[in-house]
């Protein structure tokens, strides 16, 4: 007997089935307000114009001296979609709980148009759990609360931004069955 039977079964037990078509026509449901049978995150959005691509550049460049310019290069290479420049972008990351397959989609958007290879479902399993912690922000004291859906094998984070507050997450948690606990 393979000693990792118990664990190759509770995953296919635990993964939704869902076709690819059938998530793509999900999404186009909740984007259009159709989908109730669920609960939408508040999503992370982020527009780049063509004056927020050259600063960023700008500053990684001059900054590089100081070793804060490759934060900024960071941020542009990786952080930045991949356009043109002086073109204005529009990104959004949704993350939207699926209450018949009991699990959280994750999808995002560039200039209006569904990235269908970015999508990610994460189920969440039996014993799972909302936790909630306060993460600080820097040497000025500033904190925020983080929330993730923790279960015994894997975490989901909930929050891209700080736009999600408690009562959202409370309001998914009851639709979930979902306790919400600190976590130290």
């Amino acid at each position: 007997m393979d000693e990792f039977d118990d664990l190759e079964e509770e995953l296919q037990l635990s993964t939704p089935h869902i076709s690819h078509s059938e998530i793509i026509e999900l999404i186009k449901n909740i984007e259009s307000g159709e989908e109730t049978n669920g609960f939408k995150f508040t999503p992370y959005e982020i527009i780049w114009t063509p004056a927020s691509s050259i600063g960023c550049l700008v500053l990684g460049i001059v900054l590089t001296p100081l070793l804060i310019g490759v934060f900024w290069l960071w941020i542009f290479f990786t952080q930045r979609p991949n356009i043109p420049i002086m073109d204005t972008s529009y990104f959004y990351n949704c993350q939207y709980y699926v209450a018949g397959i009991h699990s959280i989609l994750e999808y995002e958007i560039l200039d209006g148009i569904l990235d269908v290879t970015s999508y990610k479902i994460h189920p969440i399993a039996a014993g799972s759990y909302v936790g909630s912690e306060r993460v600080t922000m820097g040497d000025n004291g500033r904190s925020r609360e983080k929330f993730t859906v923790r279960s015994p094998s894997h975490l989901v984070q909930l929050t891209m931004n700080d736009s999600v507050k408690y009562i959202e997450v409370s309001r998914f948690s009851k639709i979930a069955g979902l306790e919400i606990n600190k976590i130290s």
